[in-house]
């Protein structure tokens, strides 16, 4: 009797992927049970699980609806033929930048293309650097497409999976780049001269991944050249400026502009301000250190700062027709100074300097010193 035949449930298959089912004869009688894929182009495997109780298995090679007849002794049974869907989730392909790269809270899509996959259901989950999930909205196109929107407020790698028919699709998970350009901070933009080497710090160790872009426009609106080199924070970008005036700096990330920018970094033209003087290099205690700026005549604010190991030498600057600076100061204790001079905010070359102070009224000559005589019944000692 082949109605007695139960055959139990036939799931929905995936390519490549073993579908498997049972048929119950023990009811039917005796009789010859033959089962055909696809009127028998897809080989099957029958296994006895018990007496009258069997196990069939194939495997599907192309995500198309495969059909199943089942007869016994000749006569198709009553659920034949069976319809079985097949899925194949490596035909499923994904485009668009919300699966490369993404700014921090704004909104990014892309597309998923199941046409050629069958018919299933997609799961899309996207999983922050804390664990956290990100809500993700799927959205049926006219198409047939399915678009993926998602925002998120953290920076960092984010895994998305897509899963279709409950299998990832071919380069599943993703791993997507969350940054965010208001994070970036520039350090070290001071004033330079002409023909010196600028430098400059571009901070972004908690800003994300993506793409850097770096411009310094000269005044005349020249590109001009840099050298990038990686730090543990970011990068330290160096160029030689050949004008004079201010030099804008422009950067992007992820194409978007970081905030602040352009920049401005001031080029003055090259020239010798020194400082000279023995109050750079050596003093005594409690009494006048002098040393000499010479700026050659030109216009700008002199800034200088004199640091003991305990205090803060108060200075006194007096300028000279010559356009020339002395400068005295006053040491209150012993020990090695610190002499930072700034000419426009821009520390001169050899700044800061580091004068030795000294007290030879403090040296004591305890005992054993007889040895040390010369004839003149001197004896040379070495301070500082």
């Amino acid at each position: 009797d082949p109605s007695a035949i139960i055959i139990g449930n036939v799931p929905s298959g995936v390519v490549g992927k073993p579908v498997e089912f049972t048929i119950d004869v023990t009811q039917a009688g005796e009789g010859q049970l033959e089962i055909m894929v696809n009127r028998g182009s897809v080989p099957n495997t029958v296994k006895m699980l018990r007496k009258g109780v069997f196990l069939v298995s194939f495997v599907p090679r192309e995500p198309r609806q495969h059909i199943i007849e089942i007869k016994f002794n000749g006569e198709l049974l009553p659920r034949c033929p069976i319809n079985v869907p097949i899925l194949d989730a490596s035909r499923v392909t994904v485009q668009g930048d919300g699966i490369r790269h993404v700014a921090v809270n704004k909104h990014s899509s892309f597309r998923v293309n199941t046409a050629a996959a069958g018919e299933a259901e997609l799961d899309v989950r996207v999983t922050a650097p804390n664990g956290q999930m990100v809500p993700a909205k799927m959205v049926l196109q006219p198409d047939g497409d399915y678009k993926v929107e998602y925002s998120s407020r953290y920076t960092g790698r984010h895994m998305v999976e897509i899963l279709w028919a409950g299998q990832p699709i071919m380069g599943s998970p993703f791993y997507v780049e969350i940054y965010d350009p208001n994070k970036i901070r520039v350090d070290g933009v001071k004033v330079g001269a002409v023909g010196e080497r600028m430098t400059f710090d571009i901070i972004r160790h908690e800003a994300g991944k993506a793409e850097l872009g770096l411009t310094i426009v000269s005044p005349s609106g020249k590109d001009v050249p840099y050298e990038i080199t990686p730090t543990p924070l970011g990068e330290r970008v160096t160029y030689v400026a050949h004008e004079s005036g201010p030099h804008h700096i422009y950067i992007t990330y992820g194409g978007l502009e970081v905030p602040g920018c352009p920049m401005t970094q001031n080029v003055q033209e090259s020239g010798g301000i020194r400082a000279f003087g023995d109050g750079l290099f050596k003093g005594e205690e409690d009494k006048p250190a002098t040393f000499y700026v010479d700026t050659q005549g030109k216009r700008g604010d002199l800034f200088v700062q004199v640091d003991g190991p305990n205090s803060i030498a108060k200075c006194n600057i007096e300028p000279e027709r010559s356009g020339r600076y002395v400068v005295t100061y006053v040491p209150v204790e012993v020990g090695l100074f610190n002499v930072q001079i700034k000419w426009n905010n821009r520390e001169i070359e050899g700044s800061p300097f580091r004068p030795k102070i000294l007290d030879p009224k403090k040296i004591h000559v305890i005992g054993g010193w007889q040895t040390f005589l010369d004839q003149g019944d001197h004896m040379s000692l070495n301070v500082g």
